[in-house]
């Protein structure tokens, strides 16, 4: 995702809630701080900033549903 406003629209379907999300940004790009308890009543599972490797990029994917799966 690279918005955090679109969270609040994905959780408008129940059967999304449950999905951890990464947030991604642009190096540029200026994401307000993030609060920690936000981040996690809302699935966020990690944030990362462009240019990533692919192999970053998917080693966060990897890890997403695996953080989800051990706070439940």
């Amino acid at each position: 995702m690279d918005n955090v406003q679109q969270t609040e629209t994905i959780h408008e379907y129940e059967h999304l809630w449950y999905i951890p999300i990464v947030l991604l940004a642009l190096f540029h790009q200026n994401l307000p701080c993030l609060n920690l308890k936000w981040c996690l009543d809302n699935s966020i599972s990690s944030k990362v900033t462009t240019p990533m490797s692919t192999q970053d990029l998917a080693s966060v994917l990897i890890s997403a549903p695996q953080k989800k799966r051990s706070k439940n």
